[in-house]
């Protein structure tokens, strides 16, 4: 069960405007399972009861958009209180070696987690054509850790309890140049810093080595153009990007539980372009697509099939990352009466092969597949509407997730997707 609030608030000041956003989302979440994926009663009482709560404040100042040089400024703060509390019990049945009825590994993780930032950004219309844009951001964010684990499971020490600390901090900045050739096509190049903090395993451990994940720290290149054609009928966006990760955040099941592990340096590159194709008010069709070739550069800790331990990725390519993707869409709207609309729209996503499991496991590789979504219905002017929708509508199975079986030899778990819902 989950819910939250939020709330906005313009006041003038002035010729500029001053908005305050407020939030506040609370989750929580209990549930017995069966991870074992085994036809007997091994681990069939798993408890795992998790809660989040969350507040966040952001106050930003505008100045007046018909200027040539315009701005935002702001801060930010956010707070948030996570548990995970998992009771991991071993049942009665056929059970591995070293296992005995009754025993159980319990962890008991808190994370309280505070952020802070300070940021701007700015335009100038340098002449007619020319824009330049530049912005930073400073943030800083604290957190307090604790963890206790009390495990009868030889595989998972007893820890008792453990608290740790860290703080990450870091300036981001963004710079780009846009010029507008005509009215209607335009061209920009950018740079940009990004970064995510670091943070704490809050599962089951094995060694208190990997109780902490490092911040991650990326730098990014882009260039595009922008354009408008046969009378604004067609528009077309296209861009080229270059990133390079640093301490890339990545998940990874090591054969017992799933991880949070540090690429040293990851690099995504590639090409997107969308374009829409309005030659009526009553007919639209969209087409997009990209090539991606994300892959790790130095991944000396990662997973391997077969493999135990830490092994070395280097070179290799990003679980769950297709290489190709092409979207395709259409919409049909045709008035009723006055105020009332028809409409019919098909979506359809297509994706080339890519591995599901991060140690690329040829047994984890998902084929190509597409997935076809609609909707028909009608709509008001003053905004009421009725639809029936599917998704999934040819019933395509694909896989989101798999990987190895700890306790069966070259069976495995997976997670499929979500069936034709209408």
């Amino acid at each position: 069960e989950g819910g939250g609030i939020s709330a906005e608030v313009n006041v003038n000041i002035g010729d500029h405007t001053l908005t305050s956003l407020t939030a506040w989302r609370s989750w929580k979440i209990r549930s017995i399972n069966d991870p074992d994926s085994v036809n007997w009663d091994f681990l069939n009482d798993f408890l795992i009861y998790q809660k989040h709560e969350q507040f966040s404040q952001e106050l930003r100042l505008v100045s007046p958009a018909d200027q040539d040089l315009t701005y935002i400024t702001g801060l930010f703060f956010y707070d948030r209180r996570s548990r995970d509390f998992e009771n991991l019990q071993i049942g009665p049945d056929d059970l591995p070696p070293l296992l005995i009825e009754g025993q159980a590994a319990i962890t008991d993780a808190n994370v309280k987690d505070r952020s802070y930032a300070i940021f701007g950004h700015m335009e100038y219309k340098a002449t007619d054509k020319l824009t330049v844009s530049a912005g930073a951001r400073y943030t800083w964010e604290p957190q307090e850790f604790s963890f206790n684990q009390q495990s009868q499971l030889f595989i998972y020490p007893t820890f008792g309890q453990v608290d740790r600390s860290r703080t990450d901090e870091a300036l981001t900045w963004k710079g780009s140049l846009s010029y507008a050739w005509t009215p209607d096509l335009t061209t920009y190049a950018s740079i940009a810093r990004g970064f995510k903090p670091g943070g704490m395993t809050m599962t089951r451990l094995s060694s208190l080595t990997g109780v902490m994940f490092e911040e991650e720290t990326n730098l990014n290149y882009e260039i595009g153009i922008k354009g408008a054609f046969f009378d604004r009928e067609l528009t077309v966006n296209a861009a080229a990007f270059y990133t390079t990760y640093d301490n890339f955040q990545t998940t990874a099941f090591d054969g017992t539980r799933y991880i949070t592990a540090n690429a040293e340096q990851f690099i995504t590159q590639g090409i997107e372009v969308e374009s829409n194709w309005s030659p009526s008010e009553h007919f639209s069709l969209s087409l997009g697509g990209s090539y991606v070739d994300a892959h790790y550069t130095d991944f000396t800790n990662g997973q391997c099939t077969g493999v135990v331990g830490a092994c070395d990725l280097s070179g290799k390519r990003l679980n769950g990352s297709a290489k190709w993707n092409i979207n395709v869409g259409a919409n049909y709207t045709t008035p009723i009466t006055d105020t009332l609309d028809s409409y019919v729209r098909l979506d359809y996503a297509w994706k080339s092969d890519l591995y599901v499991a991060q140690d690329l496991n040829p047994d984890t590789r998902n084929p190509a597949y597409g997935v076809l979504n609609g909707r028909i219905g009608v709509k008001s002017a003053d905004g009421f509407g009725f639809e029936v929708f599917a998704k999934n509508l040819l019933d395509k199975n694909y896989v989101l997730f798999s990987y190895g079986l700890p306790f069966g030899t070259g069976a495995y778990v997976g997670y499929v997707g979500a069936p034709r819902i209408v």
